[in-house]
This record gives C-alpha cells, structure tokens and sequence, in this order.
C-alpha cells in the first residue's frame, strides 16, 4: 500500500530499454463505451513496453477520450 507499481517494478524487475508510441485512431464500440464517447470518435492512444533484454517486463496500451490533451514543456 505504501510502494507505487512502478516503483516495484523498477526495484524488482529491472530493464534495459523500451519504447512508447503515440498516435491517434478511432474509438471502437468498447472504447466508445468505456470513454463514455462515440464509435469512431478520434481518440489518442499509447503503447508503452520495457524490456530486460529480449524478456518484456511490462506492456501497456493507453486510449484517452476525445479532446483529452497532452503537453510537455522544454
């Protein structure tokens, strides 16, 4: 209760390397559903994966719901 998923994670299976992706699709009737959105509205979508070498650690796919933003600052 006190430890994050993430931080287990980091401690106890460590990894190499990963990859994220962004873009954009269209939401499907159980995404539509879930976003509370309609089928085929636009929607921004994540694939997150680490790896400890050629063993996947973790897999995640994110869908956000229509008109969600997202910003970084440099």
């Amino acid at each position: 209760t006190t430890t994050s998923a993430n931080e287990w994670l980091v401690a106890n299976a460590p990894f190499t390397g990963g990859s994220i992706s962004f873009y954009a699709t269209t939401a499907d009737s159980s995404i539509a559903e879930r976003l509370d959105a309609k089928q085929g509205d636009a929607v921004i979508a994540i694939d997150r994966a680490t790896w400890n070498g050629a063993t996947a650690v973790t897999s995640v796919k994110l869908i956000f719901h229509p008109g969600y933003r997202m910003q970084t600052v440099i």
